[in-house]
């Protein structure tokens, strides 16, 4: 019994570590200010287009921002572009992440 006991702390350890390493920081600091999704059927192929407007109030600038796709769509997907509203040009990398179902912007 005490073996069993043993071998369950060490594979909870194990995997609260796994878990730490594969986890992403959620930063208090951006803030969705505004979120609108269009869906267009005019056509033969149906266009979803989602735009977030993203508020930083904290002092350092955003590297990344990472994005939830839904799981029953993933398959259907053609492109998935992203686009910066500012006076400054930034390159963007669209990046699928090790945790299904999430993509990540990052700036280039």
């Amino acid at each position: 019994m005490r073996g069993v006991l043993h071998f369950l702390i060490g594979l909870t350890v194990i995997f609260c570590i796994e878990c730490k390493v594969k986890q992403d920081t959620i930063d208090g600091a951006i803030v969705n200010s505004k979120v609108d999704r269009k869906i267009d059927v005019s056509t033969h192929l149906v266009k979803m287009s989602t735009s977030i407007t993203l508020e930083n109030t904290g002092k350092s600038p955003i590297k990344s921002f990472l994005y939830a796709l839904e799981p029953s769509l993933q398959n259907y997907l053609s492109i998935i572009t992203a686009n910066v509203s500012t006076a400054a040009v930034v390159a963007f990398e669209v990046k699928l992440t090790a945790t299904s179902g999430f993509h990540r912007w990052e700036a280039g």
